[in-house]
């Protein structure tokens, strides 16, 4: 397990994408899982950075958890606004595009592309779990 704290702010996105990258270089992680892994941080991460501290700056945390063979748990947290992405719902994803409400198909992603996502807010914490099967 490791983790790292940064400012929730876009000039530290890539920084924390790539702690993650070279984490799971330590491990057989298929490249399109990679890929997948890569898209739902950004995600997830670009999330917190627009919404999570309205009124000024705050941090996020990631960490990577190797969950024995074949399981990667990404947890993300921030101790901003309380938000369940969970409660969501879905985009309208065959809607026009002049009808369909902007927003949600990042989360949408996240859901999609995991295969396990958990959320809970715990002492003034938002902490994201994001579970990937790797030998699929």
């Amino acid at each position: 397990m490791e983790t790292l704290r940064l400012p929730a702010k876009t000039e530290f996105l890539d920084r924390l994408r790539a702690f993650v990258l070279e984490w799971l270089n330590q491990f057989a992680v298929p490249v399109q899982k990679r890929f997948e892994i890569d898209l739902v941080l950004e995600e997830v991460l670009t999330n917190i950075i627009k919404y999570a501290y309205p009124t000024g700056a705050g941090d996020v945390e990631v960490c990577c958890t190797m969950e024995g063979p074949g399981r990667f748990r990404l947890t993300v947290q921030d101790w901003g606004v309380p938000f369940n992405p969970l409660k969501c719902a879905e985009p309208g994803l065959y809607a026009d595009v002049e009808d369909r409400k902007v927003g949600g198909l990042g989360i949408y992603l996240v859901r999609q592309m995991a295969d396990r996502v958990c959320y809970q807010q715990f002492e003034n914490r938002n902490v994201l779990e994001v579970t990937f099967e790797l030998n699929e």
